[in-house]
């Protein structure tokens, strides 16, 4: 055989090593069952051990145990037979295996990012023995990711003074019985969640709320996804309790709140005041597996179903989300609503730009785009920041696209940050020319000065782009800067230099690792944060 068929071929044994797991064993409903409560497990460790995690080891660890959740379902969801009854019990052999079987998904993911990479020619990949060895620069020119990675952990916000009194009411409310707990959920108690902490979960979302979409619209979806938040911070809240309460086994039988479809459909259109048909379609929408869409993955559609008419809620899945990104991923992947999203989709810069000018506004500086009379070969200006005092000007490409989860997606995204670039670079040049049509558009004077960037809401690409002159930085990071610094002058160096970035060995290090799979291993990378604060350096 030669290479590339012997790699496929290693590549087909570490796809299929999952089959030795015993949890494939289990009937479906209690395999998913025990894997939901294995993630829990992860949650709940720095509450019973008193020993919390930094906002960025705590923000990376939840992305993890989400993202190998999408191979855990899929290998029971594919390997597991139907059958069988659901029991909600602590059981130490399927507890082992379900930890087991998640500890491979996490060996499995760097296997899944090296081959990803090899059959996209991005790096090279030789056999040595049972050792998989890849040639790449992905370990070394890591500032544009680090960043992305630091930038994503905006910490945690201090919940509101009401939280307190709360904390009592549903405190009071749990109720252990031997190995099992309970929260007495009342309309009155979900409620008065929802609006303490209203404010605090609507910082998730940026776009519209009259955005509508084939059978919902944004509204009706973020309230209903407040109301699936409230019920997994209650069953959260209770089993810490339960667990301070002396509850067996830290609670596991109900880590997971298992609940019957019709049920939930019923209690999320009386506490949400939304219709019950809306909640349904959005719950259609939201079920792992569903029907509207053909590739399943737990962090899109976080209802898992267990036995046919019942739903399990792991609470990780619903509190440490990001909807609003994950609803636009849903959208594209369904045929009916896809042309729907990409009409919307255009008027996302212009939110952009009414935000940042706002700031601009309140920083002094003058704000211009759209069209350069006379030089339609220039394209437009999404954006120019102007200071007529320093005679500064700042020309900005807005990108705001889906955030790449997976490697495939990577490319296309970075395509779409180097378009902008190569956009910038036209009216840079134009800008150093002294072109009159774009002085006159800005209303600027022949001895000023440009400077570039583009501007995107939360990816700013990988180490491709590490080697462009182009700054590309976080809307919200740019926000900052200029609300924060005295003229233009000051924004322009800080991008110029880069200063945005982390700093390697200070901000993050890069930890290299040999990741193994049967008798197969490979060495990759990981980003760690250094720091014990939300990354903003402005």
């Amino acid at each position: 055989m030669d290479l590339s068929a012997s790699l496929q071929a290693v590549e087909a044994e570490i796809d299929g090593e999952y089959r030795s797991n015993p949890l494939l064993l289990q009937p479906r409903a209690q395999a998913v069952w025990a894997l939901l409560s294995s993630v829990e497990e992860w949650s709940i460790a720095p509450f019973v051990s008193g020993k919390m995690r930094s906002v960025h080891d705590h923000g990376s660890g939840v992305d993890n145990q989400i993202n190998v959740l999408k191979y855990t379902l899929h290998w029971i969801t594919k390997g597991c037979a139907t059958s069988g009854k659901l029991v909600q019990a602590y059981e130490p052999t399927r507890y082992k295996a379900a930890s087991e079987l998640i500890k491979l998904a996490q060996q499995y993911r760097a296997f899944t990012a090296v081959f990803e990479y090899w059959h996209q020619s991005e790096l090279q990949l030789e056999l040595d023995g049972n050792r998989l060895v890849t040639r790449h620069s992905f370990s070394t020119d890591v500032e544009y990711e680090a960043y992305n990675i630091l930038m994503r952990n905006r910490g945690e916000q201090k919940p509101p003074s009401e939280a307190d009194h709360l904390y009592e009411m549903i405190d009071s409310a749990v109720r252990v019985d031997r190995n099992r707990f309970e929260l007495r959920v009342t309309p009155r108690l979900v409620i008065t969640v929802m609006k303490t902490f209203e404010q605090h979960f609507l910082e998730r979302f940026t776009l519209p709320e009259e955005w509508q979409f084939s059978r919902y619209t944004m509204r009706d979806f973020r309230t209903v996804y407040l109301t699936m938040f409230t019920l997994s911070a209650l069953q959260s809240r209770a089993r810490v309790v339960a667990i301070q309460s002396g509850c067996p086994n830290f609670g596991i039988a109900d880590a997971v709140l298992v609940t019957a479809k019709r049920d939930l459909v019923q209690r999320v259109a009386r506490y949400s005041g939304v219709d019950a048909a809306i909640v349904r379609a959005i719950f259609d929408d939201l079920e792992y597996g569903g029907a509207r869409q053909r590739t399943p993955d737990p962090a899109l559609q976080p209802l898992i179903p267990l036995e046919s008419e019942k739903y399990g809620i792991s609470p990780t899945l619903w509190l440490h989300a990001a909807p609003e990104r994950n609803l636009c991923v849903l959208l594209n992947r369904i045929p009916e609503e896809r042309d729907i999203y990409s009409r919307l989709v255009d008027q996302k810069e212009a939110l952009m730009r009414r935000r940042l000018s706002a700031v601009a506004a309140a920083a002094g500086y003058r704000v211009a785009s759209g069209r350069i009379p006379g030089r339609d070969d220039l394209g437009d200006v999404d954006m120019a920041l102007v200071s007529d005092v320093d005679r500064e000007c700042i020309l900005l490409e807005l990108k705001w696209f889906i955030t790449p989860a997976e490697i495939r997606e990577i490319r296309d995204r970075r395509e779409e940050l180097l378009k902008g670039i190569s956009q910038l670079r036209r009216l840079s040049d134009a800008f150093r020319r002294k072109c009159p049509q774009l002085l006159s558009m800005l209303q600027l004077p022949s001895d000023s000065n440009a400077s570039t960037a583009v501007v995107s809401k939360e990816w700013i690409g990988d180490s491709v782009l590490q080697r462009q002159d182009t700054p590309v930085v976080m809307e919200h990071h740019l926000i900052a800067k200029l609300s924060s610094s005295q003229s233009l002058g000051e924004v322009v160096s800080w991008l110029t230099t880069k200063a945005y970035l982390p700093k390697r060995g200070n901000d993050f290090e890069v930890e290299m690792g040999i990741a193994t799979v049967g008798k197969w291993s490979t060495e990759w990378y990981h980003i760690r944060g250094l720091i014990d604060h939300v990354f903003l350096p402005i």
